[in-house]
């Protein structure tokens, strides 16, 4: 289900097959993923981006899924960042990866009674010196 369609093995797509025949709405939020991680893809500009992904929000609105309705009003509230993606499609996952990992620090370090020691951590943990 998360994996993107292009990639699956034959097998992988029959029971991709099996378990969308399940449930209607399944397959729709299925199709809906696909459809916006192909838009995210294959979108060559800014402009662009937005006109398939207004098309996009339709659609899950016509859809009725509060879930992909959450998910439509998130995007919404970040639209201009979202679609400076396409500007030059660079994204923030290492600043979120890196913020990730500081955060599992500091969750570790708890109880540290000095900064250096927390430092010490830190650095470690991203192979500084």
């Amino acid at each position: 289900m998360v994996k993107s369609r292009d990639d699956l093995t034959p097998k992988e797509e029959a029971k991709l097959q099996a378990v969308l025949a399940t449930s209607p709405e399944l397959r729709t939020m299925y199709l809906l993923k696909e459809e916006f991680r192909l838009i995210c893809d294959k979108a060559c500009d800014r402009q662009q981006a937005a006109r398939f992904l207004l098309a996009w929000i339709y659609k899950v609105r016509a859809s009725g899924n509060a879930r992909l309705l959450k998910f439509v009003a998130t995007l919404r509230n970040w639209w201009d960042e979202f679609l400076n993606y396409f500007i030059a499609r660079v994204t923030q996952a290492f600043v979120e990866g890196i913020n990730n990992a500081t955060r599992f620090v500091i969750h570790r370090a708890f109880g540290f009674r000095n900064f250096d020691n927390f430092r010490f951590q830190i650095l470690a943990q991203y192979g500084g010196g």
